[in-house]
């Protein structure tokens, strides 16, 4: 039977598994559907049309946008915002007091670490790392495998491929690149529109 607790409040029209479990004062919204075994945590609130699977775990006072989608085992931090039609993977991992924009895609399997914040339509692809702190700025992309360290800034439409790093308090601007397997060292500055190559090995 489905644990709710009487101080939730569930819209008629949502689907709830059986194995399901809301705790106090969590907020489901029109049309809702959550999946067996997941959990939503005191004050969450689960917007209309939202989706979350099976073995999810929706944190104390996260908020989960109008149809965002919260994918098996993945994990929505305390107080942290996915915002509308974004996309957690499977097994993706957020911490709290992250923002995720409207649009954003993070990948299965992939760590986004304690308030980092992303823009309109960022894509972190699956098994990407991203640091405490960290900003992404819209439509940026991170690639997977790629290891982007605390406090970073990345700009609008730049582009960290797969398997790149980034190192802590790095800046990057917009619409720059760093190249599959490249290395930004710590508190480097990246122009815009600039390319950062691997180095050559031999």
């Amino acid at each position: 039977m489905t644990s709710i607790h009487q101080t939730a409040t569930v819209h008629p029209t949502a689907q709830v598994a059986p194995t399901a479990s809301i705790e106090a004062e969590a907020m489901v919204g029109y049309r809702v559907t959550i999946g067996a075994h997941a959990r939503i945590g005191s004050g969450a609130v689960l917007c209309r049309d939202a989706h979350v699977g099976e073995y999810a775990t929706i944190e104390a006072a996260a908020l989960v946008g109008q149809e965002a989608r919260v994918g098996a085992a993945a994990h929505l931090g305390s107080a942290s915002k996915l915002g509308k039609r974004a996309v957690l993977g499977i097994r993706t991992r957020v911490s709290s007091r992250v923002v995720v924009g409207e649009d954003t895609r993070i990948g299965d399997g992939a760590n986004v670490e304690h308030r980092a914040t992303m823009g309109r339509g960022v894509l972190v692809d699956k098994g990407a790392f991203i640091g405490n702190r960290t900003r992404l700025a819209t439509l940026s992309v991170v690639g997977p495998g790629a290891h982007v360290a605390h406090r970073v800034t990345i700009g609008r439409e730049t582009v960290i491929e797969g398997d790149a790093e980034v190192g802590k308090l790095a800046a990057i601007g917009q619409r720059a690149r760093v190249s599959h397997g490249a290395v930004v060292p710590p508190r480097a500055k990246v122009a815009d529109r600039e390319t950062v190559a691997p180095v050559a090995k031999g």
